[in-house]
């Protein structure tokens, strides 16, 4: 496989996510290749190209591109990653699932970001009118809709 690296490099994708270009690298290759190019400190233009390649799994597979982000050291992934990570909660990954994460701290952070993230939205929620500036607002009903919409915002 360090052969194949060296001799026919992986070439740089610009896209968002593996359905958009079906030639990335299958997701279940990358971890072992990342290690290769680690070990062997292979270039920057290779490293690079397996970085995207790994960028573009971030919508199926969140979690597991987290934890290869956290341990190669990759900040700009991992923020991407995590902000996927929003739905299930946490506590409702397996332990095999969380052991992806590769330290203790990683997984703080992730727990601390979505408690922060899931906050904010709350907080954005509860503070977002239904009828901004009375645009849209009916005489008749707005009693009931507002009513409706707190219960909605208080809800989620």
């Amino acid at each position: 496989m360090v052969l194949g690296l060296l001799t026919d490099p992986p070439r740089k994708f610009l896209f968002h996510s593996a359905e958009q270009q079906p030639e990335a690298i299958p997701f279940p290759l990358l971890p072992q290749m990342l290690r290769i190019a680690d070990k062997y400190n292979l270039s920057v233009n290779i490293v690079d190209a397996l970085n995207s390649h790994l960028f573009a799994h971030i919508d199926t597979q969140s979690l597991r591109v987290y934890g290869l982000a956290c341990q190669y050291g990759l900040p700009g992934i991992a923020d991407a990653a995590s902000k996927r990570l929003h739905s299930p909660s946490l506590e409702l990954y397996s332990l095999e699932e969380i052991s992806v994460i590769p330290t203790a701290e990683d997984y703080h952070k992730l727990l601390r970001l979505q408690k922060l993230r899931k906050k904010r939205l709350e907080e954005l929620l509860e503070e977002e009118a239904i009828f901004p500036h009375g645009y849209g607002e009916c005489w008749t009903h707005k009693d009931y809709t507002r009513d409706r919409w707190k219960e909605a915002r208080q809800s989620v």
